[in-house]
């Protein structure tokens, strides 16, 4: 070679055996860090070329800030893999998905994602809550009742995000999802009540299913321990006839009020507890007219919904702004005496019959495309 090209090809060939060289050494750097940070359970599936790709350029990705297009649930929405426009140049039948803020391609798994899959209903959707519940009900995609997840729940999550970094590529992420200080924020939370459950004898809030509370009632009563930090100081699980329940002081009725005042959002009643207890005959008579006016096409959806949330907005408010008799009591740390009882039942019926008798006011004054006589009540 040297006779016939001469000494130019020689250094030209160093050049390219050292090039050679260094991508191999950092082939092997690549590969020696992506199955270093494999958990264990991935490990025993072996390393596999292709997904070690797929993890080492999600990897990068993260590290130096590629991918980081922002995508709301709407725009989400619109990669569900169903014939429509292009959208900023994206082909119009991709796919995509979100898991814990990252946004996902998982156009090349079709059979999977597409129309009539196994996961055809997180196409387009957020997963996140449905993967750290391992659920398959539809209703769960797009739940964003991210504070609602426990440490297990996201170290399901965790596992999950392994699984699908090595077999899809991170295009973005979620808006909605927030920062990483917004997710250290719910671990935060999460790390409260979880500390906040073993001061009660308790390993985990969902061991309270255990001793006979509904799944829907330890959930309520994780929503309202993350209303603020100080709930945790102002109630604790106690016993009532053998079955755990929630007691509670004036604080944490204050710490409700103030919520349901800031937020003009409803969040229920204490846990074992609700307002069907209280007026059922008039809230079955509301669940009655509402279905009736729309059947007969008398509201429009939006506003009934409207209507519904105000009146529970209002239900709460009774519940939570305690009869003084009842407050007095607890001052004494004292149960209610028979005759107060009474007198706690009626003033709680007699709130909360208001608030269904104004919901049903509006209803009955209300038409469809006219929302002037129902704000007048």
């Amino acid at each position: 070679i040297n006779a016939e090209y001469g000494e130019p090809l020689t250094t030209m060939t160093r050049y390219v055996a050292g090039a050679a060289s260094g991508c191999a050494v950092l082939a092997g750097c690549a590969g020696y860090w992506d199955y270093s940070t494999m958990s264990k359970m991935r490990k025993l599936r072996g390393w596999q070329p292709e997904e070690a790709l797929t993890r080492i350029r999600n990897k990068l990705g993260a590290s130096i800030g590629m991918n980081r297009s922002q995508f709301t649930l709407p725009e989400l929405s619109q990669y569900d893999g169903r014939s429509r426009p292009a959208v900023d140049g994206r082909s119009e039948d991709q796919i995509y998905f979100s898991l814990a803020g990252v946004v996902y391609d998982c156009s090349a798994a079709r059979s999977s994602f597409g129309k009539g899959g196994t996961y055809s209903q997180w196409a387009g959707k957020d997963a996140t809550f449905a993967l750290a519940r391992m659920s398959l009900d539809p209703r769960d995609a797009n739940n964003l009742d991210w504070d609602l997840l426990t440490e297990d729940d996201y170290k399901s999550i965790d596992s999950w995000m392994e699984y699908f970094d090595a077999k899809y590529l991170r295009i973005g992420e979620l808006a909605e999802y927030g920062s990483g200080a917004d997710v250290i924020l719910r671990k935060e939370s999460q790390n409260r009540i979880q500390t906040w459950a073993e001061a009660q004898g308790l390993k985990k809030l969902g061991d309270l299913e255990k001793q006979g509370w509904p799944a829907h009632q330890v959930r309520q009563l994780q929503k309202l321990l993350l209303i603020s930090p100080e709930t945790t100081d102002a109630c604790q699980i106690g016993r009532q006839s053998g079955t755990p329940v929630l007691m509670y002081s004036d604080k944490m009725e204050q710490l409700v009020l103030g919520h349901l005042e800031v937020t003009q959002q409803s969040i229920g009643p204490a846990p074992l507890c609700s307002h069907s207890q209280t007026v059922p005959l008039r809230l079955d008579k509301w669940s009655r007219a509402a279905e009736a006016a729309l059947c007969e096409r008398r509201v429009e959806v939006e506003r009934l919904r409207e209507f519904h949330e105000d009146m529970h907005l209002c239900l709460d408010r009774c519940f939570w702004d305690s009869d003084p008799v009842w407050k007095k009591a607890r001052a004494q740390g004292r149960p209610l005496e028979e005759k107060e009882v009474g007198v706690v039942k009626r003033s709680s019926k007699a709130c909360s019959r208001k608030c269904v008798d104004l919901a049903l006011q509006k209803l009955a004054r209300t038409q469809v495309g006219d929302g002037v006589e129902a704000a007048q009540v």
